[in-house]
């Protein structure tokens, strides 16, 4: 084997293998938009009906209220994001029928569905993914030590 065919051997090759590239770019792009796309999501607000049903617990129990004003204040945003409806939902729930409110007058099956949200989100504290909010409390530590 000769020196001019190697060559011509590791060009071939490299045809070979640049006829995948565009494939593996757009893998690589559907797997990004994919993900850009499932995180907006996670961000979008509850559909509506959910929000009419966690409006209407907090408008007649005053624990609800304030539980969903602490989300707002420490989220930043003034409605329940897709990714947390699940332990809001719960907790709410929980908070009214403490306060001798029954959900289930508004949607029995919304009632029904945050019960059962309830074994999964024992307790009533707020949901953990809070960015804006771990921001701001950075912020404060670092001109509280100055």
């Amino acid at each position: 084997m000769s020196a001019q065919d190697s060559g011509v051997e590791a060009v071939s090759r490299f045809r070979q293998w640049i006829g995948w590239l565009p494939l593996l770019a757009f893998c690589l792009f559907a797997l990004v938009g994919y993900r850009v796309w499932t995180d907006k999501l996670k961000q979008s607000p509850v559909d509506p009906v959910h929000a009419r049903f966690l409006d209407f617990m907090a408008e007649r129990s005053p624990k609800a209220r304030a539980y969903r004003l602490g989300y707002e204040q420490n989220f930043g945003r003034n409605s329940v994001a897709s990714e947390h409806f699940e332990q809001v939902c719960a907790v709410m729930y929980r908070l009214a029928v403490e306060d001798k409110v029954d959900p289930a007058a508004h949607s029995s099956l919304m009632a029904k569905g945050c019960k059962a949200f309830g074994r999964k989100h024992p307790g009533t504290s707020l949901p953990h993914s809070a960015p804006q909010a771990q921001r701001r409390s950075d912020s404060r530590t670092d001109s509280d030590q100055e």
